[in-house]
């Protein structure tokens, strides 16, 4: 099951999920990278579960560039179907429970830069990391 990828990068605090997904979305695929420092980009996820799998569950499978980090301080995500948020991604929760043969989602994925966790002081602040260098590159989007 191929899944299609379109993105829109939101600078500054988040916005509702009806303003964000008015907006104009760019294609995007799997190995590109994401996310400046503490933005948010939105990805709207589109596929077809083919008929062969029909009363199997499926299950779309994400890897939005966690690497090996715990849950916290990495990129994370928001799942949002019909307008109502969904359930959330993050490294420990990568799997999202397909319904129907239509798929039609988005994901409203921060870009949260690690934290400092030792090294000289003065630590360099989390602010300071704002910029246009991206954090993460989504690696993995498929069934399991």
């Amino acid at each position: 099951m191929d899944l299609d990828l379109t993105a829109r990068l939101i600078r500054g605090e988040p916005v509702p999920y009806a303003e964000a997904v008015a907006g104009e979305f760019h294609s995007f695929q799997v190995g590109d990278s994401w996310g400046p420092p503490w933005s948010t980009t939105w990805f709207r996820v589109r596929g077809r579960v083919p008929e062969s799998w029909a009363g199997r569950p499926v299950a779309a499978v994400f890897d939005l560039g966690f690497g090996d980090e715990q849950t916290g301080f990495t990129c994370e995500a928001l799942a949002w179907r019909g307008g109502k948020a969904w359930r959330g991604v993050d490294p420990n929760h990568r799997w999202l429970l397909v319904d129907g043969r239509e798929i039609d989602f988005y994901l409203e994925a921060a870009a949260n830069p690690r934290a400092a966790e030792s090294g000289a002081e003065p630590a360099a602040s989390m602010l300071s990391q704002q910029g246009s260098r991206t954090l993460r590159r989504v690696r993995r989007t498929e069934r399991p």
